[in-house]
């Protein structure tokens, strides 16, 4: 073993350093699907806490598209549930990507495409900047989703999870930060399409 490795006791499992490039690749993921796990296992909790039921958990709509949860409000409100995050801070985690948030604006839309078709509720560890590329593919697909909420650290959108779970008439919202991305004019009605473009990124 190279003496310039620090070796972490991990039980049996070799030092990440240590492993060939494919094997690294292939721990990498492993890594990345354990936290993504850990982080759907939080959300699960935060939106209990919020007033939801889970009557259903990973769960395939018509062969094609999984979601997270089938949650149900103490209002008797129904949703679908989508998860994306990481327990772990960085600058691509969350919905930072573009490549996640185009995964997930596909799973969106055929959501909508569905006979039985609920309100989706998106949320998700970290949400992307108004100015970055994926805030604004985020904020063009804002019809597909019902809301989209970080957590934690989302205060207003916590309020709102709360009141889409428990209000007798949810509302969807309107003019919030991730609907807004890349928009001077935010005019941006449920259901209104036209609207004013801001500069494109430079």
């Amino acid at each position: 073993m190279r003496k310039d490795l620090r070796v972490i006791d991990g039980g049996d499992d070799e030092p990440f350093e240590d492993l060939e490039s494919a094997d690294r690749a292939t721990a990498g993921q492993s890594r990345a699907r354990r936290t993504g796990d850990e982080f759907v296992e939080s959300v699960y909790k935060y939106v209990e806490s919020a007033g939801a039921r889970i009557a259903r958990h990973n769960h395939r709509i018509a062969g094609e598209v999984d979601v997270d949860a089938r949650i149900v409000g103490e209002n008797d409100r129904p949703y679908w549930l989508l998860a994306h995050g990481t327990i772990d801070d960085g600058p691509r985690a969350g919905l930072r990507r573009t490549d996640t948030v185009l995964k997930t604006i596909g799973a969106a839309y055929l959501l909508s495409r569905q006979i039985d078709r609920l309100p989706v509720i998106l949320i998700a560890s970290h949400l992307p900047s108004p100015r970055s590329a994926s805030g604004r593919q985020l904020a063009g697909a804002r019809l597909l989703f019902w809301d989209v909420i970080a957590s934690p650290g989302d205060l207003a959108g916590r309020h709102r999870l709360q009141a889409h779970l428990r209000d007798p008439e949810p509302q969807r919202p309107t003019n919030v930060p991730w609907m807004c991305a890349g928009v001077r004019k935010k005019e941006l009605g449920i259901g209104q399409m036209a609207f004013e473009q801001g500069d494109e990124d430079a």
